[in-house]
């Protein structure tokens, strides 16, 4: 069956785009004319479903073997991969215990199914320098006492 036209409802175009601001159930018309002039006009209801945006959280550090908190958001369930370092992998905000760097993947599914991920670094720190300056004296004089 070769097309002559089409048109969706809200255009004439082969592959239209419209842009949705919230989740819904739309009616959708397509019109379409053949070569020999028969028309269909089917109608269905669609589900509009908006992007997914899962959230892990910026890239951080946490200290060695120290307790950390991962920050997930985006879903209304949560596994976070690898799950081993964690106390719990299917909760939004488990918690870490880290002996070297780590990445870890959030894959989020919304109330509607819709699944999106995420990834986040972690960086261990084994031990901090602390940089002392040789600017000042503990008695505001250019030498210590004696």
């Amino acid at each position: 069956m070769e097309l002559e036209f089409w048109r969706w409802q809200h255009s004439t175009q082969q592959n239209p785009s419209h842009l949705f601001i919230s989740e819904k159930v739309t009616p959708v018309t397509l019109t379409v004319t053949t070569v020999n002039g028969c028309t269909t006009d089917p109608r269905f209801q669609q589900s509009i479903r908006l992007r997914v945006i899962a959230n892990a959280g910026p890239d951080t550090i946490a200290l060695y073997s120290q307790p950390f908190q991962l920050h997930g958001s985006g879903g209304a369930t949560f596994q976070w991969s690898p799950g081993i370092y964690l106390n719990n992998p299917t909760i939004a905000n488990p918690v870490a215990t880290l002996s070297e760097d780590q990445i870890f993947t959030l894959t989020v599914i919304t109330s509607q199914g819709c699944i999106g991920s995420d990834g986040v670094k972690i960086t261990v720190v084994k031990y901090f320098d602390v940089f002392v300056p040789t600017g000042f004296t503990p008695n505001k004089m250019a030498k210590t006492a004696s």
